[in-house]
């Protein structure tokens, strides 16, 4: 689903005209506008008009469709690209034949606000950015790997891997779209058009590499990178068969311009180029982009557990975000951590005297768990109470097709769909631990560290949410053969709605306060976490709910109830485990109290941490 203006690939008597008008009916779906053309069709905003939901459905174009065979090998390879599954695809939901008219149904990317411009794709945000630092770069990276990993597992090939191509969702995900569409169109038909792409190319320089506005496109993605023939693998250029290892060509010369901000041409690597860039990423790209097929990595995951180690996060089944590009300085850090002179007090830096005996937590009491090396981890109890959980949808009425009308009510910015405002009753209190749960009180009761970020006072990360209940099972243990549990209690992850009631703190905005003052997030963090505790604390003394880490929570993610729950405990069963709150490498939407975010319950990464909480047995 690119949403790149192909000049390249349009037949020349297509330029000027579009295939649906707005507000036409296209069987059950009014379209809404057109989001980009391409050699492969046109992409609209659709509008179900029984279900009010908005969807992307490409129409394949009918110099394509209208060749012998086609109708054949769109309705196969559609089967195809339905069956992929994967967070970093954007899969095809629904595919059929209206009015003459080929489609493919998608999930509608709505992009995220980069370099005060929106972006849709990587390739929006590689033209906003000269270049990424070498760890976001590094993720973006990862992302795609996994998601043609996962397609080449099941058979798919790509064929056209390029940055507009690759879709980046409301919550920063990168999504891998148009799998196998080429296979749709006829194989000399193809080889045509690398023909006349390789031409345009030689003709106009690097120029043709770059999309040209016009009137009709602003506002979609005339900014993006074409892309086509810069990221072509030498087989695909003189038009033969594509592999999976054609992917990862493409891959390898996406990566060179992340890294870089710079084509790949010549003999210059990386380090070459970026002072201060590790020159590992020489040798791997040396691979990743090797002329001959013997030459390159064998498949996505040689070629991504060969990336230069430790420059990466892993990737987590549900995300990466859009991120800052790199700069020579780190932001100087607010001043509000310089007065938090009691810093190391509130981040159980400190030892607990030998003589001093746990005692068990009494109800409407803050009280220190002493750990095994007599560090103090600090609970604050939560007393129970009633919210609105989630956040305001945005209301107009009135207006025609989605244009004009009254706003009744503002959503939050950044706003996700799983967000579904309800209100929510806590009959029982329960502790949660003061900050999140940093490397050195993780060492005194796992013993080890596997955090990517060291020190003490860092939040630990590097956490799934598997590793982190195996803490607050050692905990109960411990404490349950002591005789300190209260009574009906356990040592646990905080609820989802247990999280976000201790976030809001009585607040019922966006954040609980100013963000700058309590969170780090991609803005103020120079891209790294920092020591708990140093930011503002909301009204119930809690620090860095918002950003720094995200936090584990104990549910399956699902759906929000839409009528008034009480004591609710999540999904009784799914796929992803949910954490909240956001981290330093977000954007500040993502640190908002209602954000919902989800990894399987093995995934790890730089940025996954957790709370202890000390609640009602469940």
């Amino acid at each position: 689903m690119s949403f790149d203006n192909d000049q390249t690939q349009l037949p020349k008597d297509s330029s000027g005209s579009e295939s649906l008008f707005l507000g036409q009916l296209l069987g059950q779906y009014k379209v809404i506008r057109l989001l980009g053309r391409g050699g492969m069709g046109e992409v609209y905003e659709v509008e179900h008009a029984v279900l009010g939901k908005r969807y992307a459905l490409k129409l394949l174009s009918q110099k394509i469709i209208g060749q012998s065979g086609a109708l054949e090998r769109f309705k196969r390879e559609a089967k195809v690209m339905a069956r992929l599954e994967h967070t970093n695809i954007l899969q095809v939901d629904e595919f059929g034949e209206t009015d003459g008219f080929s489609w493919l149904r998608m999930p509608l990317v709505k992009g995220v606000d980069f370099e005060h411009r929106r972006c849709i794709s990587l390739a929006d945000a590689m033209a906003s950015a000269r270049r990424f630092s070498e760890q976001v770069a590094a993720q973006y990276i990862e992302q795609i790997l996994k998601g043609l990993g996962h397609a080449h597992s099941q058979g798919v090939v790509h064929r056209d891997m390029k940055p507009s191509n690759i879709l980046i969702g409301a919550d920063g995900r990168l999504k891998l779209a148009d799998f196998g569409l080429v296979k749709v169109a006829d194989s000399d038909w193809m080889k045509t058009q690398v023909q006349l792409t390789v031409a345009r190319s030689l003709t106009v320089g690097d120029d043709a590499t770059r999309l040209e506005g016009s009137r009709r496109s602003q506002g979609t993605s005339t900014a993006a990178l074409l892309g086509t023939y810069e990221y072509m693998s030498p087989e695909a250029r003189k038009g033969e068969e594509a592999t999976a290892q054609s992917d990862l060509f493409a891959v390898g010369l996406i990566a060179f311009r992340l890294l870089t901000g710079e084509a790949m041409q010549g003999l210059d690597m990386p380090s070459e180029l970026v002072e201060g860039l590790s020159p590992e990423w020489d040798d791997w790209m040396k691979r990743a982009a090797a002329p001959r097929l013997g030459r390159r990595f064998i498949d996505a995951e040689a070629m991504l557990q060969a990336m230069p180690a430790n420059k990466a996060k892993p990737i987590e089944k549900s995300h990466s975000t859009m991120a800052q590009p790199a700069t020579l300085s780190e932001p100087v850090e607010n001043s509000v951590a310089q007065k938090a002179s009691h810093a190391d007090e509130k981040r159980g830096a400190a030892k607990t005297p030998a003589s001093v005996k746990q005692e068990k937590p009494v109800h409407g009491k803050d009280y220190a768990l002493i750990l095994p090396d007599g560090q103090k981890l600090d609970l604050k109890w939560i007393e129970s109470g009633t919210f609105s959980m989630g956040s305001p949808e945005r209301i107009v009425e009135g207006g025609f097709m989605g244009f004009g009308g009254t706003v009744k009510q503002e959503g939050e910015e950044g706003r996700n769909f799983g967000e579904t405002q309800h209100s929510v009753t806590l009959t029982k209190g329960f502790w949660l631990g003061e900050t999140a749960v940093t490397q050195g009180q993780w060492e005194a009761v796992m013993g080890s560290n596997p955090s990517r970020y060291k020190g003490r006072d860092l939040p630990v990360e590097t956490t799934s949410w598997k590793d982190a209940m195996s803490f607050c099972s050692k905990l109960t243990e411990r404490e349950r053969a002591a005789g300190r549990l209260a009574a009906g209690y356990e040592y646990t992850l905080p609820t989802e709605s247990q999280w976000e009631y201790a976030c809001r703190a009585g607040s019922t905005g966006a954040y609980w306060g100013d963000l700058d003052s309590m969170g780090w997030y991609d803005k103020n963090s120079g891209s790294k976490p920092h020591p708990v505790g140093q930011k503002r604390g909301n009204t119930w003394g809690l620090y860095d709910m918002h950003g720094n880490v995200w936090e584990w929570c104990s549910d399956w993610y699902g759906d929000y109830p839409s009528g008034s729950v009480v004591d609710p405990t999540g999904a009784s069963s799914g796929t992803f485990r949910v954490n909240r709150g956001g981290s330093w490498d977000f954007y500040a939407s993502c640190c908002r109290s209602a954000i919902r975010n989800w990894y399987t319950p093995d995934d790890r990464g730089g940025s996954l941490g957790f709370r202890l909480a000390h609640a009602p047995t469940r």
